[in-house]
């Protein structure tokens, strides 16, 4: 025999009130409740699942005079279920529509959180010590009031942003990109992600270690992604070791080296342009920046040289100041620093005291380029830190370190990006 249920248990099953439920009657929304004997409601299986039906409706903002309409058509029987079908189909289309219109305020909204947050943190946060050169102090008293207090800005956003605003789903996928060289064009296969939600974001590239387009790089571009970007990571040995994924180990270092050294500098600027291309003609990025991990750091310090990058990201970039590989060459990259401020863009240098590659002449003779060429910058050595310092996967990652690395590259992402509101779709 078919279950039963009285109407105080169908309240308790559904949440409406029992007022509701009656009222429910007496609109024409449920009708053919069977009545027991004694006249009390006896609710069937099939009732529940209608009920359950109408709370969705009313959830999800049918009109009141709409569900009526369906419930209609549904005493009618089985000759109007095409209608009843278009009827419900019309109206998950509307709550797409919807959720699409919420997903870009909900996102507004953390933004604007997030920043409230990083204003209200200045009152009790401390982080690592920034070391700035007597040099630079005497140059930030020298500039203009408005250059000023842009660079303070950026330095208090630096050091209170808070970790929380990794807030977008994300999509993902495995790229190939035409690249225009000297001689005819090459396939570069790339790695990109970027929010689910339709719409132009500012575009970030991604430049990897020595060991190639790993998995580890894949899931900075994804962490990124995050943030509210389109972020690709170029694989850089495409015409050596296409795909290539090597290991921190020993025999990993002594590959990854030889195919740094047939990496020459007009094969790395080839690499970006065609990344950026895509970014702005495929992706609809207005503004574009880039990090770089290592070697991917004296790509990315050498492509802001050359191109309109807002801002930069450079984590232990190594041979800046020599000419040891073919990217240093025929001069060393740091001779090229000047190509930084004629592009107008903002750089953040971030080092651990400890890194063998980049001693402290070099450190110190960074600075020096960077303020006589009036670069836009900032410079932090992080006292505890080695090279590699960021990378979770190996014995040289340095938590507070790689924490303080994260929030100020976000707090200038969101300076140089003007942290916009994702248009179109």
């Amino acid at each position: 025999m078919e279950s039963e249920f009285s109407i105080q248990h169908v309240a308790q099953l559904t949440g409406l009130s029992i007022d509701t439920l009656r009222y429910y009657e007496r609109i024409g929304l449920l009708e053919g409740v069977r009545r027991a004997p004694s006249g009390h409601r006896r609710y069937r299986q099939k009732d529940l699942e209608w009920i359950g039906l109408l709370i969705n409706l009313r959830e999800t903002g049918m009109p009141l005079a709409q569900m009526r309409h369906l419930a209609q058509l549904r005493r009618q029987g089985d000759a109007t279920a095409d209608e009843r079908l278009l009827i419900l189909e019309q109206h998950q289309r509307s709550l797409e529509q919807q959720m699409q219109k919420l997903q870009t305020h909900q996102l507004a909204l953390q933004r604007k959180i997030a920043q409230k947050k990083a204003f209200l943190a200045q009152r009790d946060a401390t982080w690592h010590v920034v070391h700035v050169p007597e040099e630079q102090e005497a140059e930030d008293e020298a500039l203009d009031p408005a250059s000023r207090g842009r660079r303070e800005e950026i330095k208090k956003k630096g050091n209170f942003m808070p970790n929380d605003t990794e807030t977008h789903l994300i999509t993902t996928n495995d790229l190939e990109l035409t690249v225009d060289e000297e001689a005819g064009s090459s396939t570069m296969r790339a790695y990109m992600a970027r929010p689910a939600a339709s719409g132009s974001y500012p575009g970030v590239i991604v430049g990897f270690e020595l060991f190639g387009l790993t998995r580890y790089i894949r899931r900075v571009v994804e962490r990124i992604a995050r943030l509210g970007y389109v972020v690709i990571a170029p694989d850089f040995y495409h015409r050596t070791a296409p795909g290539i994924e090597l290991e921190a180990t020993a025999d990993g270092r002594a590959r990854g080296f030889a195919l740094l050294h047939q990496l020459t500098r007009q094969h790395a600027l080839n690499d970006i342009r065609a990344t950026m291309t895509y970014l702005r003609e495929r992706e609809q990025c207005s503004k574009i920046g880039m990090v770089g991990l290592s070697v991917g750091g004296h790509i990315a310090y050498l492509a802001a040289t050359q191109f309109d990058l807002k801002a930069t990201v450079v984590f232990y970039p190594g041979w800046l100041t020599v000419q040891d590989i073919p990217l240093s060459q025929p001069s060393p990259t740091l001779t090229l620093t000047s190509g930084i401020a004629q592009h107008d863009g903002y750089l953040l240098f971030l080092v651990g005291e400890q890194d063998h590659l980049i001693p402290g002449e070099q450190r110190a003779a960074i600075a020096r380029e960077l303020q006589a060429a009036r670069v836009r910058h900032e410079i932090v050595t992080y006292p505890d830190a080695a090279h590699g310092f960021f990378c979770d996967e190996r014995d040289s990652f340095h938590a507070a370190s790689a924490d303080d690395a994260w929030r100020r590259m976000q707090a200038l992402f969101a300076m140089e990006f003007a942290a916009g509101v994702p248009t179109g779709g």
